[in-house]
Protein backbone atom coordinates (compact mmCIF):
# COMPACT_ATOMS: atom_id res chain seq x y z
CA UNK A 1 0.00 0.00 0.00
CA UNK A 2 1.69 3.75 -1.28
CA UNK A 3 -0.17 5.50 1.82
CA UNK A 4 -1.95 7.82 -0.86
CA UNK A 5 -5.62 9.04 -0.69
CA UNK A 6 -7.89 6.55 -3.72
CA UNK A 7 -8.54 8.82 -6.91
CA UNK A 8 -10.83 12.13 -6.17
CA UNK A 9 -11.97 14.59 -8.04
CA UNK A 10 -9.93 17.26 -6.43
CA UNK A 11 -12.24 20.11 -8.37
CA UNK A 12 -15.59 18.15 -6.92
CA UNK A 13 -14.13 18.37 -3.31
CA UNK A 14 -12.97 22.12 -4.00
CA UNK A 15 -16.51 22.65 -5.53
CA UNK A 16 -15.02 24.07 -8.26
CA UNK A 17 -15.22 23.91 -12.09
CA UNK A 18 -12.22 22.77 -14.50
CA UNK A 19 -11.74 26.01 -15.84
CA UNK A 20 -11.22 27.88 -12.75
CA UNK A 21 -8.71 30.29 -12.17
CA UNK A 22 -5.66 29.41 -10.07
CA UNK A 23 -6.79 32.33 -7.86
CA UNK A 24 -10.33 30.52 -7.30
CA UNK A 25 -8.52 27.03 -6.70
CA UNK A 26 -6.11 29.07 -3.99
CA UNK A 27 -9.32 30.81 -2.37
CA UNK A 28 -11.42 27.44 -2.23
CA UNK A 29 -8.47 25.89 -1.20
CA UNK A 30 -7.99 28.09 1.90
CA UNK A 31 -11.92 28.30 2.52
CA UNK A 32 -12.26 24.82 3.17
CA UNK A 33 -9.13 24.51 5.23
CA UNK A 34 -10.33 27.15 7.63
CA UNK A 35 -13.78 25.03 7.86
CA UNK A 36 -11.90 21.65 8.62
CA UNK A 37 -9.17 23.32 10.92
CA UNK A 38 -9.82 22.00 14.51
CA UNK A 39 -8.82 25.04 16.14
CA UNK A 40 -11.70 26.50 14.07
CA UNK A 41 -13.97 23.87 15.64
CA UNK A 42 -12.48 23.41 19.27
CA UNK A 43 -15.99 21.68 20.41
CA UNK A 44 -15.07 18.77 17.88
CA UNK A 45 -16.78 17.43 13.82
Amino acid sequence: MSGRCPSRDHYAVLRLRVEASPEQITSAYRTLIRALHPDARPSGP
